[in-house]
């Protein structure tokens, strides 16, 4: 279906072109704005019926609409702190931490000062002027000051320009986009569990490989391992210390630079690990060579992150990609190839068996952490080094194929997302005509 313009135009200094009969507001023309506020955090202020909407819980909205809060406030609370209670139907935007998070009040309801409330002072549907300040966030973020940390203002919010349809034409393109986003989100949403369906099949398919072997004829035996259960009657369970060529090695604690030049080794961090056990792209780091000797990485190295909410992740070098050296939060193990074949190491790594154990060792502190003493005690199911690399070759091909269709319905997404905010930009601010167009 291809959308037509309006058959007539006019230009405006903050849209570019609208259609003739549309007027040009600022916000405080069309809404009061109001300021919110916190209670102190005494007890006979808290677990009431208000609903009292943070930055945090318009950031976790699933939709347009407020009908909750993480937390709610009593009567004593509201009535001490002089928030102010908005009527069902107000938007509700976040003004900091970060600014542009924003929902629909399906309940009257108040807000902290991380929250700017704008009521209506004329009769308009909500929903349209919703995805018009959706699709205007980065105008509003534009609109934010501050030294120590950046807030959008309500006098910068009254005086943002604003797009005023009438009543009729808000109403027509509140219609067509509820219709058009939920079957373009309902598509995301199919796609989404799809990809969690290939994600599951990938980690089911690497656990059954590396603890079962690719011969489903074989006789298993117990491997007095909970959380690896049954294996071929000729396999062994082995400690990684005992698969190893050298000791456990942790790296670099130096800082890292950010300018490439041709002495310079790239720096893996926890956080440059992506969760295949591959680097990431984006945000390189180096070490200069001075400062790398000792921590550069030789082909099948394999890196185990140990802590923080990364703890358990692994990265198995290859020299495509480049000189590399790894800081301190990762420890480097280097397999002794008679007896363990890297890559088969890497996938038992990715399997659900593994992600279990670090669950129970990294759960048994305070702190998640799991140190190169707990690494060395990794139970690991060991077929021959023949049978390993048979292994590695089967998944290296298998699990191309899964992770290129992830891609693929990934990319998807990616595109109707763009669509998506392309399609309300366009009918919001008039540059198609939807008037006639049956939803």
């Amino acid at each position: 279906m291809k959308l037509k313009p309006y058959p007539q135009y006019k230009r405006s200094k903050d849209f570019g072109v609208v259609p003739s009969h549309w007027k040009i507001k600022r916000i405080k023309n069309l809404f009061n704005v109001f300021n919110g506020s916190t209670p102190n955090p005494n007890e006979e202020n808290w677990e009431g019926n208000i609903v009292w909407t943070t930055p945090d819980d318009l950031g976790k909205l699933e939709g347009a609409y407020i009908i909750d809060s993480s937390r709610r406030i009593t009567s004593k609370g509201y009535q001490s702190c002089g928030t102010n209670l908005v009527p069902k139907g107000s938007i509700i935007i976040s003004s900091r931490a970060p600014i542009g998070h924003m929902g629909i009040a399906s309940v009257d309801l108040c807000t902290n000062q991380g929250c700017k409330s704008l009521v209506p002072i004329i009769e308009f549907n909500n929903e349209y002027f919703y995805y018009l300040l959706e699709s205007n966030k980065s105008n509003l973020q534009s609109l934010g000051q501050g030294a120590t940390f950046t807030e959008l203002s309500s006098s910068n919010l009254k005086s943002m320009a604003i797009i005023e349809p009438v009543l009729e034409e808000q109403n027509q393109i509140a219609e067509f986009l509820d219709k058009k986003i939920s079957e373009i989100d309902l598509t995301i949403e199919k796609d989404t569990r799809l990809i969690e369906l290939f994600k599951e099949k990938r980690t089911a398919l690497i656990n059954h490989v590396v603890t079962k072997g690719l011969d489903p004829t074989v006789k298993m035996k117990d491997s007095g391992v909970e959380w690896i259960g049954e294996i071929p009657e000729e396999w062994n369970i082995n400690r990684l210390k005992f698969l190893t060529a050298t000791k456990a090695q942790y790296g670099a604690n130096e800082e890292p630079e950010f300018n490439e030049n041709k002495f310079d080794y790239r720096y893996v961090r926890i956080t440059d690990v992506n969760n295949n056990g591959g680097l990431k792209k984006d945000s390189l780091a180096y070490l200069s060579r001075e400062n790398a000797r000792g921590f550069v990485l030789d082909e099948g190295d394999v890196l185990f992150a140990r802590s923080g909410a990364t703890v358990g992740k692994v990265y198995y070098y290859s020299s495509n990609d480049g000189n590399c050296c790894f800081a301190g939060y990762m420890i480097r193990y280097v397999a002794n190839d008679e007896l363990l074949e890297p890559r088969f190491l890497l996938y038992y790594s990715l399997s659900k068996s593994y992600k279990e154990w670090i669950k129970i060792v990294s759960t048994q502190s305070t702190i998640e952490n799991v140190s190169a003493e707990k690494y060395d005690e990794l139970d690991i199911p060991t077929p021959k080094i023949s049978q390993q690399r048979q292994i590695v070759k089967f998944l290296d091909y298998e699990i191309p194929q899964i992770d290129e269709i992830i891609l693929k319905i990934e990319e998807k997404i990616s595109l109707l997302e763009e669509y998506k905010k392309s399609l309300i930009h366009h009918v919001v601010t008039g540059k198609v005509d939807v008037r006639e167009v049956a939803v």
